[in-house]
Formats: structure tokens, sequence, C-alpha cells
């Protein structure tokens, strides 16, 4: 079940309590709404089942918030399940755990490893809560690409022309200074006329099965492009 709905990140809340007409359902309603306000989307699982069915299909949830006592298993296997699943699919995502103070010292060591924070439903804020969690959100994000990938991403929102092949978009980016409009004009002329030479000898032969000795007319034709970057 959506609780909120908005675009860009999201998260998986599992509490067994989202569905109970309580004051703890009530709270994490709060928390879901002041969430959204933030433009994250609560999606919601009642079992260990449908946290981990969602973890599976969903691979854009970004963040887990899960109920330590989830199915009121004094084990915490239901709760310890869910942290497994999500780690066997995704090593970094930040996982928050609801937990009373007086509990935490019980919690094994190996959860607390996986764990990024606790949220104390009853003794911080809504809004706070919510601003750790999308911090540590776009911590992960941050982080998530690989550099090489990260770069590239970056640069494409940029919306920097690229000059290592300067005629991509139709070629706009020759026309943005007086030498390379003048060059471009050169460049179309020559090209016309090479090209012009190149196929009234014989219209019959395909340019891609051309003879080896019409090669060297095709490098002039190459040259401009090369070049045009280099003249400013």
């Amino acid at each position: 079940m959506i609780i909120s709905k908005t675009k860009g990140k999201r998260i998986l809340l599992v509490h067994d309590l989202c569905d109970h007409n309580t004051l703890d359902e009530s709270a994490l309603d709060k928390l879901s709404n002041v969430l959204g306000e933030h433009e994250i989307e609560v999606l919601t699982a009642t079992t260990a089942f449908d946290a981990e069915m969602m973890i599976v299909a969903d691979p854009m949830i970004q963040a887990i918030l899960l109920d330590w006592d989830l199915a009121e298993d004094n084990t915490h296997q239901a709760a310890k399940d869910v942290l497994n699943k999500l780690r066997s699919r995704a090593e970094n995502v930040p996982v928050f755990l609801f937990a009373d103070r007086a509990d935490v010292a019980d919690i094994p060591l190996e959860v607390l490893k996986e764990t990024s924070d606790f949220i104390w439903l009853y003794e911080d804020t809504a809004n706070f809560i919510a601003g750790r969690i999308e911090a540590a959100i776009d911590t992960y994000l941050k982080n998530l690409l690989p550099p090489m990938f990260k770069a590239l991403a970056k640069f494409s929102q940029v919306h920097e022309y690229s000059w290592h092949t300067p005629g991509h978009t139709g070629g706009t980016a020759f026309m943005k200074a007086l030498a390379k409009i003048c060059s471009a004009a050169i460049y179309r002329s020559l090209s016309a006329s090479l090209v012009l030479c190149l196929i009234i000898p014989d219209r019959s032969v395909p340019v891609k099965n051309m003879p080896l000795k019409y090669s060297a007319l095709i490098v002039p034709i190459m040259l401009p492009t090369v070049l045009l970057p280099l003249t400013e």
C-alpha cells in the first residue's frame, strides 16, 4: 500500500501497526505525511513476507524503515529476515530501526552493523526524523554510481557542448563562433564538390563498396571535422 506518492526518492516502511487504529499508527501516518512533503514516496508492508517481496520487486527503494519488533516476535526473526533479504540485493541501502532505547543493548552486533540509525518515534519530531532519512538517502545516492559513470551523469546535467564530436545535435556547436561558421561553410562547399566528383564517374557503385583508389578522396572530407574544434 502506498501512503504518499511523489517522484524521485522512495522508501519502504515495514511495521505491522501501519493499518491499525493505534497511537503508533497515528505517529507513523504523520511521519509518512511529512516524508511526502519532502518529496519522498513511502511504500508500506505489514509483514516480513510482503516486505521481502517488495524489496525483490522494486529496485528503486532507497531506504528501509524497519520495526525491530515486527510480528511481535521475541527472537526478532521477522525483522532479521527482512534485513537479510535487503542486504542480499543491496549492500548500502540505509536502514532505520524502530526500537525502544531499553532494547538497543540487546540487539545483535551483526544487526547493528547493518543499521544506519534508530528512529525514536515518540522522542523526536516527524520533521527531524524525515530530515535524517532524507540526508541518508542523499548520501546513499551520492555514492551509488562508480566514479566514471558519476562524472558522465554529472556532465550530462550541465548541458555543455561535447567538442570531441561537434557534429552531434545537428552541428549546433559549429555555430557558436564566427570562425567556426566560416569554416563550416567552407567544409560544406568542399564536401559537396568532392562528393560530386566522387559519385559522378559511376553511380552504380555504392559508397560502402567504393574501390580503394577512391579512399584518398575521403580523407580531405573528414579533415575539417577534426580541425574545426581547434579554431577559436
